[in-house]
Parts: structure tokens; C-alpha cells; sequence
């Protein structure tokens, strides 16, 4: 019996040393020690907001978003604040035929809006969901529908941001923000079922991803 214990210890013993130097001894299988551990390692993916593929899209979010100067201490929402606030001064208006479909069009609007500093609803939403995205890495999506935020008797095509801060969905109208004469509706950061149904009908929603 003790000398079956001692050749069982032996065993064991071999087989660690065997497993570290990539050899195992015949007849060890049996015998490989159970506290040994299997990971797979990959590349780490950039952070969310942080893998934008058009270059220049990207220096020139990077530009808008260096001029808020942003410390560390910056939170979430002071950021959308100040993004929020940037558009409303930075863009003047410009009309959008249609309802924007075609793969792409929101990095194309975007690019647009801050190129030429002119802005339809639709580029309003594409550019500050870029934006936000950019700066925060946080859910964003485009939505895209209709509003009552000119006259409340009247729905027309409009399209609006919606983020997601500590799990629910908040919107964020900075076309709304620049020209809705509404006193009765806040445009920075409302709660998605406060405003749904009731100022904006969802068609259509594009998800930001990046």
C-alpha cells in the first residue's frame, strides 16, 4: 500500500516536470495533475467609439470633441452637454430631400455637416450620434420617423438621436434644440417613453456602431 502511495506521488511529480519541459511520460496520463488551466487569448478590439474606419471622419469628430476639452474628470453626460450645446451654435440649415436610406448615409451626412457647418435634421442626428459615439463610447442610434416638434397638430418627417446612459434610452434633439419654437418639451436627454408616441413616432432605427 505505501509503496503504490509513493509510486502515485512519483508520478505526479514526473508529470509536472514532463508538462513544463512539453514531454509526458508513458503511462502518465492517468496520473496529470487536475488544477490546470486552459485560456485562449485574442487581440483586444478597440474601444467602443474608438474603431472608425474613415480616417477622416475620424480626425475631424477628433477636432470637435478636442475643442470641448474634456478632462478626466469629465462625465458621460457633461460630455453630451457640451456636444449638445456645440451644435447648436456651429451649424446653420440646410434642406434634406427625402428620407435618408442608402447604406452609409449617416457617415456621408455627417462628413457633410462638418464639413460645410450646414445641417437638415438628418444631419444633425448622424453628426451628434457621431459625435457622442466618438466621445463617450456609449450606445447611440439614429431613429428615424416622424415629429410634432414644429406643431403639435402636425406630423412630418424627422430624424433624432437616442443613447443609452446606465441601461435605458434617453433622446436627444439638437435639430429640435435649434429651431422647435415648443416650450412645453426639453430637447437635451429626455427618457425615450416620455417622448415616444407623444413627439416623435419611430420608423426606422439605425444603430451606430463603431
Amino acid at each position: 500500500m505505501m509503496k503504490k502511495t509513493i509510486f502515485k506521488k512519483l508520478m505526479v511529480l514526473c508529470t509536472s516536470a514532463a508538462l513544463a519541459f512539453g514531454t509526458v511520460p508513458a503511462g502518465a496520463a492517468d496520473v496529470v495533475p487536475q488544477a490546470v488551466t486552459v485560456e485562449t487569448v485574442s487581440a483586444q478590439a478597440a474601444k467602443p467609439g474608438k474603431n472608425l474606419k474613415d480616417k477622416n471622419l475620424a480626425k475631424s469628430l477628433d477636432k470637435v470633441i478636442k475643442a470641448q476639452k474634456f478632462t478626466k474628470k469629465t462625465t458621460d453626460k457633461q460630455k453630451l452637454q457640451k456636444l449638445f450645446n456645440y451644435t447648436k451654435k456651429a451649424y446653420k440649415y440646410t434642406r434634406y430631400m427625402g428620407i435618408p436610406s442608402a447604406k452609409g448615409w449617416d457617415a456621408k451626412l455627417a462628413k457633410e455637416t462638418l464639413a460645410t457647418k450646414k445641417a437638415s435634421c438628418y444631419h444633425d442626428a448622424a453628426t451628434f450620434a457621431y459625435l457622442a459615439r466618438r466621445a463617450t463610447g456609449l450606445p447611440v442610434r439614429i431613429c428615424i420617423g416622424t415629429s410634432n416638434l414644429y406643431n403639435t397638430s402636425r406630423w412630418q418627417n424627422h430624424g433624432w438621436v437616442e443613447i443609452k446612459v446606465k441601461g435605458k434610452w434617453y433622446t436627444f434633439d439638437t435639430n429640435g434644440n435649434r429651431f422647435s419654437k415648443r416650450k412645453d418639451v426639453k430637447w437635451f436627454m429626455q427618457k425615450h417613453a416620455s417622448m415616444e408616441g407623444k413627439v416623435y413616432k419611430t420608423q426606422k432605427i439605425y444603430n451606430v456602431n463603431f
